[in-house]
């Protein structure tokens, strides 16, 4: 009987820690095509380039902020910024990053590169493999774009909206 108790308290604690990191709400968010036209937009106030960027910030039917984007501009590319809420603050973050043949301004430019990734966080953590730290190149590299959203005062309101804290990085 005693074992019997401790197998269902561990199936318990482990489906609760399972349902606790259920990203299928934020990846469903984070495969939505995303129109042109967002619900709000806001341009960037810290900008990482002189040809400017902005904020695109998409509801679901509840008015919930569903996909936060940020875009950043420039002459020989464009880096693409994107939180998808899921449940219980959990949320991806993915960049996308362009590179084109030309400057955007001549004839004949076209995308030649394109770098994309992906990052998870959970009860905000981030998501790493067991033998990888947060010293790590991937993981420096979800801080830095964490950073852009939880530090961004002109889009506090949508994050606090969307029921997202800070991540932690220990």
């Amino acid at each position: 009987m005693k074992s019997l108790t401790t197998l269902l308290v561990f199936a318990l604690l482990s489906a609760t820690a399972h349902a606790a990191c259920d990203y299928d709400k934020a990846s469903d968010a984070a495969d939505l095509v995303l129109s042109n036209k967002a619900d709000v937009e806001i341009e960037v106030s810290q900008q990482e380039s002189t040809e400017g960027g902005e904020w695109l910030i998409y509801f679901d039917k509840n008015k919930v902020p569903q996909n936060i984007q940020r875009t950043d501009y420039g002459e020989m590319g464009r880096i693409t910024y994107r939180l998808s809420p899921g449940i219980a603050g959990n949320f991806l973050l993915s960049s996308r990053e362009e590179s084109y043949a030309v400057p955007f301004t001549e004839p004949g430019s076209f995308t030649i590169r394109e770098a994309i990734e992906h990052f998870q966080f959970c009860d905000g953590k981030l998501d790493l493999p067991q033998e990888w730290s947060l010293d790590s190149p991937y993981a420096i590299s979800a801080r830095n774009i964490a950073d852009f959203f939880f530090n961004a005062k002109e889009i506090t309101s949508y994050i606090n909206a969307a029921k997202l804290k800070q991540p932690i990085w220990k």
